[in-house]
């Protein structure tokens, strides 16, 4: 739920994910509508999804895993009836809009660095200088995923452009950033920022990926011998608050069990056995689990393979765990599908359409952003493909100039001669 400025309205956003029959992920944009509640109680924030997915015929319930921020109002919201996840990117955003503001964290350095970076970019833009640098300078938002490193990465790309555009009183400000030490910080967000944006892929499957990419991002904040008074503190601040406040479920672990790369194979050559009374050693007639036989399994994929067609390929051989496939991995990591509503809405809701009815923008974005996924689902017909094809064809090649005065007075005269004659016949 976010309010738009442009117009002042609050809007909210639910989008369906789910695994068709063909195995493909299927995202849809279900709506992007103002929210028309007073207040924004977990109760209303309930009533309001409820009312979305009641006009798609769809409903929450036990088995329906609902993806969400990690406020208090949206826990509360969802925690009955439905199974709640909480969005990977917001506790990596959290910990790092802690790290960076949070006070008492011994963190002093970095965050008068990251300060000094603030009110400098905050001067370019109010100056208007934008248009003197190579690239646009980015100001800091919180609730935009991994903002502090967009931010200071953007200053870090114009750093040594700064100088000729700044304000005297700004270049004190200016020389108080050490270069090498803005660079090394950004180096290390980096690894953040990667992750966020591969958890918020949208056409393939990235709940698997939760469980790895934590364990990532606590090897990349060890403390090293390039780390400083700047880096070192902000290391085990991140590296501790990754570890407790960045919470897993079940659902996680299971997501990362049905990714053969991730799953620890037991040793095929060992068969299980038992003893009979008499002492001798026999194998048990099929004492193995269809999960079992998965879990033997060495066979990998290449790297950039769906997971979603390992498992198209493989349900004969794992049909329960296949089916458990769809209905987990289809659960994304992020909720950055909603999150990228918001771009789009403030694109349509500009300074020249403000007045723009909030019913027409939930439909302009529910076209916009289901258009191609409708297109792939429902492709157009060969045959009606081929007519506009030629037609378009045959009007590029042929072009025909336009009539002159002659010939449109002819062609109203025998318009009006074949009007007379119609009625002759009547």
């Amino acid at each position: 739920n976010k309010k738009l400025y442009i117009s002042g309205i609050h809007y909210g956003g639910v989008s369906l994910h789910y695994v068709d029959s063909n195995s493909d992920l299927r995202v849809f944009t279900l709506a992007c509508q103002a929210y028309d509640y007073e207040t924004q109680q977990s109760k209303n924030i309930r009533a309001f999804v409820e009312r979305i997915l009641d006009e798609f015929g769809l409903s929450l319930s036990d088995d329906v895993y609902i993806v969400t921020d990690n406020e208090n109002k949206m826990t509360c919201a969802f925690k009955s009836n439905v199974q709640r996840i909480g969005c990977s990117a917001h506790y990596l955003n959290k910990i790092l809009e802690h790290g960076f503001k949070k006070k008492d964290i011994n963190c002093d350095e970095l965050q008068s660095l990251f300060k000094s970076v603030h009110e400098l970019v905050t001067h370019v833009r109010k100056c208007h200088k934008q248009s003197l640098l190579s690239v646009n300078v980015q100001s800091y938002c919180k609730t935009r995923f991994n903002g502090s490193y967009l931010m200071m990465n953007s200053v870090l790309n114009v750093f040594n452009e700064l100088s000729n555009v700044i304000s005297d009183d700004q270049k004190l400000n200016y020389l108080t950033i050490s270069r090498d030490e803005l660079q090394l910080v950004c180096l290390y967000l980096k690894h953040f920022d990667d992750v966020i944006e591969r958890m918020g892929a949208e056409k393939k499957p990235t709940l698997h990926l939760v469980i790895p990419y934590k364990q990532l991002l606590i090897n990349r904040s060890a403390i090293n011998d390039d780390d400083t008074t700047h880096t070192t503190p902000l290391k085990k601040f991140i590296a501790k608050h990754v570890i407790d406040y960045w919470v897993l479920q079940d659902v996680h672990y299971l997501a990362t069990m049905l990714h053969p790369n991730l799953v620890i194979c037991r040793n095929t050559n060992v068969q299980d056995k038992t003893k009979t009374k008499d002492g001798n050693l026999v194998k048990p007639a099929s004492s193995k689990t269809e999960l079992d036989l998965y879990l033997c399994d060495e066979t990998k994929i290449e790297k950039e393979t769906n997971i979603l067609n390992y498992w198209k390929l493989n349900e004969t051989q794992y049909p329960i765990l296949a089916q458990l496939a769809k209905q987990i991995l289809c659960i994304p990591a992020t909720s950055t599908a909603i999150e990228r509503l918001f771009p789009y809405s403030g694109n349509t809701i500009t300074n020249r359409r403000t007045r723009l009815e909030t019913g027409r923008v939930n439909h302009l974005l529910f076209i916009q952003r289901n258009l191609s996924t409708l297109r792939e689902i429902s492709p157009p017909a060969d045959e009606e493909f081929s007519k506009r094809k030629n037609s378009l064809q045959s009007t590029s090649s042929t072009p025909q100039s336009s009539p002159t005065k002659r010939q449109r007075t002819d062609f109203v005269g025998e318009k009006e001669e074949n009007m007379d004659g119609n009625n002759d016949n009547d």
